[in-house]
């Protein structure tokens, strides 16, 4: 369950989530980072699993991803 800033309904929400990314980095912990879905499919298959179904709207702006073993 992940807030993807490229899956949001609304520009203005993506541009929010983006820039929450950089106060996290830049201000905060440190340790914050907003993820492209696409970049996180990519990791979850180097971890050597595979996304089988992706749940858009989840919430205000969540999505999950399904995974699963090949």
């Amino acid at each position: 369950m992940e807030t993807f800033w490229d899956r949001q309904r609304y520009e203005t929400t993506a541009l929010c989530l983006t820039m929450t990314s950089v106060y996290f980095t830049a201000l905060a912990n440190g340790n914050s980072k907003m993820y492209h879905s696409e970049d996180m499919a990519r990791l979850i298959e180097k971890a050597g699993l595979k996304v089988v179904h992706t749940h858009d709207g989840v919430g205000r702006g969540h999505s999950i991803l399904e995974v699963m073993k090949p």
